[in-house]
């Protein structure tokens, strides 16, 4: 036996550190995380048997085993599932093959609560380290003769070689607990955790002792049984064992469907979101099972990205035991248990939106973000999402949805306004509202990325079409004077001695119907990216184009009145004066939206000599 001295890759040794040095509110999640190990192993032996019979056919009762050995301190899981080979070995052990590693350690080192964590992560296995001196473990893999054996006291360093003592078939856990750990080796302190965390698995648990194996669940998936059963803090405990979730759900959906098609779901809508929410890589939460069968935990079409908050079970009693994960994707049973379970989904929230405003409230903050996702990439949902969608408004101080928008709308009022930036305070203080304010319309306030993608695709809801409050005409109904012939006459002149002078800069120079306090903005023309969005665009790298702009001033702004008197005053002598006050123009307003100045150097020389002046 050749025993090979290996280093655990820099992350697990990071990892194997915090866990070791951390305090914890509940060390007994090791138990909870090796069980649910050893349950998977045999989920997975079940469906790999089912194209292979022989890996399961000299041992078909599948079963986690547990022992203990007062005497030495031992605690003893073992599984007869799927085993590892040497290769799996040190991979699933030695490694983390996990993209986000580097967030996962540094969220890890910044809670307190480190447990929540490492459940998400699905690194489980190495909490054992909180109550074990050293740990070995010898495996089996399923169709294989060669038992390994891998071994380590959670430092640095780990051991495999080949052994003699390992299972026939599964995988082995042997625990050396540390002294203030010893409560492990009496059954009795056992019991209540196995019952919490891992009474639903779908198979037994057997506690082996001198005397008689004594069976610690009852060995029936949860999701199997009647509701009317079932207490609310059983559906807690499965939701934290099953999704190594710490947080209570903040909504629980328990449906059976018959006829042609029949399956149960169970689903979960968590209260805390999880790390990876928003990493490209994350996908959906959906364990499938066919007659309790377990089949994958990888099948994204079973529900949508934009729903990929939701933890759940479905158990389709159609489908085929032999189905692999890879016709999965094509099988038209799949496509329509999606439509059902997203129907089901949304209908859920909905009535949540509708009665609980506080419990919505607290969803919406989470995941209203990732629901957004829906409107542009499902079109036939679309219309669900938008109307238990909320948003933040000039005129509420709390979020409304669309429906409360249009009947409160003004009647003369044609779209639903909105506008887009980084910060709500900021936007409330945007000149293109002034008009707005004026009036007593409302504008939806618009922070998150996602609304600057769908709004332009969507266009409308219930016949209401969409308008940016920076872009193109608001085509608003205004209360200003008609300029006499003269005063038409100055503005026109200002408006032609502005675009001259600024033609290499802006698209065009405008009056402005959105402005009643300031002097100035720009707004994006009839046809062109809107500013915020081609602002988001470039902070990711999107986007290396500028555009010009179209500068809107308002003629009845007192400094815009002095700069038409001076056009008249020298009308037939250089406005060199003038140059400085019209740069300046536009570069406070470029600010105000947060584009790129073109000349910062001209724009601090200006503001340093228009200060010279007024001392």
């Amino acid at each position: 036996m050749v025993k090979e001295n290996l280093s655990f890759q820099a992350e697990v040794g990071k990892l194997l550190h915090l866990v070791t040095h951390s305090l914890y509110k509940d060390k007994q999640i090791f138990l909870r995380e090796i069980i649910s190990n050893a349950s998977d192993a045999c989920d997975k032996l079940r469906y790999a048997a089912l194209t292979d019979e022989s890996l399961i056919e000299d041992n078909t009762d599948l079963s986690v085993q547990i022992s203990i050995d007062q005497k030495k301190s031992q605690l003893t899981v073992e599984d007869n599932g799927i085993g590892m080979s040497k290769k799996e070995l040190v991979d699933n052990l030695g490694t983390i093959a996990r993209s986000g590693t580097a967030k996962f350690i540094e969220q890890l080192s910044e809670n307190q609560d480190n447990s929540n964590l490492i459940g998400q992560f699905g690194v489980g296995f190495y909490s054992v380290f909180m109550v074990a001196k050293k740990v070995d473990v010898y495996s089996t893999k399923a169709g294989t003769k060669t038992s390994w054996m891998w071994s380590s006291a959670g430092s640095e360093k780990f051991s495999i070689s080949s052994t003699s003592e390992g299972p026939s078939r599964g995988t082995r856990i042997v625990i050396e607990l540390d002294d203030q750990s010893q409560e492990y080796t009496n059954v009795e302190n056992l019991k209540p955790i196995i019952k919490k965390y891992s009474d639903h698995l779908n198979l037994p648990i057997i506690f082996n002792n001198d005397e008689e194996n004594e069976q610690l669940n009852t060995g029936m998936a949860l999701w199997a049984r009647q509701k009317r059963s079932i207490k609310q803090e059983q559906y807690f405990e499965f939701y934290q064992s099953t999704f190594g979730q710490f947080d209570e759900p903040l909504h629980i959906s328990h449906f059976q469907t018959e006829g042609q098609l029949s399956y149960i779901g169970l689903m979960y809508i968590p209260s805390t979101p999880t790390f990876d929410l928003f990493m490209p890589e994350s996908k959906n939460k959906i364990k499938l099972y066919v007659k309790r069968v377990f089949i994958s935990d990888q099948v994204e079409e079973l529900l949508p990205q934009y729903l990929r908050f939701v933890h759940g079970i479905i158990d389709s009693e159609d489908l085929p035991l032999n189905v692999s994960r890879e016709t999965l994707q094509f099988n038209p049973m799949i496509d329509r248990i999606n439509k059902r379970v997203v129907n089901q989904i949304l209908k859920e929230l909905a009535k949540i939106a509708e009665k609980d405003n506080e419990k919505y409230s607290i969803f919406w903050k989470h995941f209203g973000p990732v629901l957004k996702e829906g409107i542009y990439t499902d079109s036939d949902q679309r219309e669900k999402i938008l109307k238990i969608s909320k948003f933040a408004s000039l005129n509420n101080e709390e979020l409304i949805t669309l429906d409360d928008y249009i009947v409160n709308m003004p009647k003369k009022q044609k779209y639903i306004y909105y506008l887009s930036g980084q910060n709500i305070d900021e936007l409330k203080h945007s000149p293109h509202l002034e008009a707005l304010k004026s009036q007593k319309m409302d504008v939806l306030l618009i922070t998150d990325p996602v609304d600057e993608v769908w709004m332009p695709i969507v266009n409308q809801f219930d016949e209401k079409p969409f308008k940016s409050v920076t872009h193109g005409d608001l085509e608003l109904q205004g209360n200003k004077e008609v300029a006499s012939k003269d005063d038409q006459k100055e503005i026109d002149d200002l408006l032609q001695w502005l675009k001259d002078k600024l033609k290499d800069e802006v698209k065009d120079v405008r009056v402005s119907s959105r402005l009643s306090d300031s002097p100035a903005c720009i707004i994006s023309d009839e046809g062109d990216i809107d500013i915020n969005l081609a602002n988001m665009l470039r902070e990711r790298g999107q986007l290396n184009q500028d555009f010009k702009r179209v500068l809107e001033i308002n003629p009845e702004h007192t400094l815009i009145i002095k700069m038409q008197k001076k056009i008249v005053a020298n009308k037939n002598k250089q406005k060199k004066e003038l140059d400085n006050i019209a740069y300046l123009l536009l570069d406070q307003a470029k600010i105000l939206e947060g584009e790129k100045i073109s000349d910062t150097s001209n724009f601090s020389k200006r503001i340093v000599r228009l200060m010279n002046d007024s001392i």
